[in-house]
């Protein structure tokens, strides 16, 4: 396609500098922005980029016959209005883009501008001129379509706005809500750990009274107060021989002895101490803020004391050294018939001879470790399994 079968621009398009007044200074066309043409008081016109170049102190001296303008601020320098009314009027003339010319018609058909060369082109056309009632009604349809297009997206925009200024407040809502919610959580969080603080406290001072176990105590204090009379009477007793021997024989053939004192205290047959473990769910026991009962077993008698007071066959349990039953999932496979040896073993210790009670254990560590878990947490099932190894060791080695 040739250059001159190109549509012809719809842009306005300003003339040749040369058909423009112009600067005399710079050359540059006089506009309505940088280059506004400002009058000197001398009559002489310049552009504004000139004028502010010309500026000394508060005066510009004219270029042309050096007359001096004074002025406070180069905006209320005069603009030369009836120049501008020239650079404003030829700025609005349509310029074709092919052949630089004035645009004169419009074509229907291809719906372009078109100059005198453009006319010869489209002749075939259906073509009028800028200035028939056509054209007036073309421009007034242009402008209704470009108005309601502004409408358009004012309405859009509207729109969008609306939503936006909903979603403000939304948006704060939204916040306020996290804010509370994170406040709750914090809240809770202190009240979790005010509660935990207070059940372990409270479990705490129990596990610690079971040191404080009044049946114990008395048990200790009857047999210290056995201890320290036998003491006294062997002190009175070591004095005697000491005097025997001074004695003379008529006073050693009627000495007498206390043997009122093996009546006044209680005989001891068989005194034994078993061990049992003790398996406390330490998470729930503070969430009730107390430790259940059923969770340890302390001071287990065997046998009550008899009516004369005498510690024949009593025995009771107290805390094992180890207090949790071990959890073997947290260890080697390989190493868990170790672990439940080192805890059966001081328990085994107590129920059997200590000559057996390795033996023992090694026996009951053949067996499942569910089973030995089991006899861990309960000391009737361990005493059984115990006394049956026992008696199966008594069988074998008579």
């Amino acid at each position: 396609m040739s250059v001159d079968n190109k549509k012809p621009s719809k842009a306005i398009y300003r003339k040749q500098i040369n058909d423009f007044p112009a600067c005399q200074i710079c050359a540059y066309p006089y506009d309505t922005y940088s280059r506004l043409p400002k009058l000197l008081d001398c009559g002489h016109t310049i552009c504004l980029m000139c004028a502010e170049s010309l500026i000394k102190g508060r005066s510009i001296q004219c270029p042309f016959d050096k007359t001096s303008t004074n002025l406070g601020y180069l905006s209320k320098l005069r603009v030369n209005y009836a120049l501008l009314d020239i650079v404003e009027e030829g700025s609005l003339i349509s310029m074709c883009e092919i052949h630089n010319q004035e645009v004169i018609a419009y074509c229907q058909n291809d719906s372009a501008l078109l100059c005198v060369d453009c006319v010869f082109k489209h002749l075939s056309h259906d073509f009028y001129s800028l200035n028939d009632n056509r054209s007036r009604l073309k421009a007034e349809k242009s402008k209704k379509k470009l108005f309601e297009f502004h409408d358009k997206i004012i309405n859009i925009r509207d729109k969008y706005q609306n939503s936006l200024n909903n979603l403000g407040p939304y948006l704060l809502h939204i916040e306020k809500v996290v804010d509370e919610h994170i406040q709750a959580f914090k809240a809770a969080e202190t009240s979790l750990i005010n509660e935990i603080k207070e059940g372990t406290e409270k479990c705490i001072t129990a596990i610690k009274s079971l040191k404080e176990v009044q049946e114990i105590k008395k048990i200790g204090e009857n047999l210290n107060t056995t201890v320290n009379r036998c003491n006294k009477e062997l002190k009175k007793v070591n004095e005697d021989i000491q005097k025997f021997d001074s004695a003379s024989t008529a006073e050693q053939i009627s000495w007498e002895l206390e043997e009122n004192f093996f009546q006044e205290i209680p005989t001891v047959k068989n005194f034994n101490i078993i061990a049992c473990s003790v398996k406390i769910n330490y998470e729930e026991a503070i969430r009730r803020k107390e430790i259940d009962k059923s969770d340890f077993v302390w001071l287990k008698k065997a046998e009550n004391l008899d009516s004369n007071n005498n510690l024949e066959n009593l025995a009771f349990m107290v805390s094992s050294v180890s207090l949790i039953i071990p959890d073997l999932s947290k260890y080697p496979n390989n190493s868990h018939k170790q672990i439940l040896g080192e805890h059966l073993y001081p328990l085994v210790l107590a129920l059997a001879p200590s000559d057996t009670a390795a033996k023992i254990t090694t026996m009951i560590l053949d067996l499942p470790n569910n089973d030995i878990l089991r006899m861990l947490k309960n000391h009737i099932d361990l005493k059984a399994e115990v006394e049956k190894f026992a008696n199966a060791l008594k069988s074998a080695c008579p």
